[in-house]
């Protein structure tokens, strides 16, 4: 009994997931010049625990320690409230990155990549 109502639970979750990859698609579509454009990526959106300081973004890790994972805020075109960590590729020409933004709750940020 308790393999079948896991089987279940396996099944209503991954439909569950299917039907949100849906929405996030749709989304992405009609914000196509914010993400697409930018290369961001919001398939792997995060939620993560980090606070700021004197214009810089801290996260803690496991151990308890905090370390630097951007500084100087800015806005986006939205208006949104957001740090950006940008590296450059080997090429020089290819950049990639984290973005961090801002959320009502305190301490939570959401968390993405982009390449462009």
């Amino acid at each position: 009994m308790i393999r079948f109502l896991e089987k279940c639970y396996v099944l209503f979750m991954l439909m569950r997931i299917a039907r949100h990859n849906k929405m996030r698609m749709d989304f992405e579509k009609k914000y196509e010049e914010l993400f697409e454009d930018y290369g961001q990526d919001i398939e792997h959106i995060t939620f993560e625990k980090c606070h700021e300081k004197q214009n810089v973004l801290y996260k803690k890790r496991k151990d308890g320690s905090e370390y630097k994972v951007a500084s100087k805020p800015q806005k986006d075109d939205l208006g949104l409230y957001e740090y950006v960590d940008q590296r450059c590729g080997y090429c020089e020409d290819d950049f990639y990155g984290t973005i961090w933004t801002k959320t009502p709750f305190r301490n939570w940020w959401l968390e993405r990549s982009f390449h462009c």
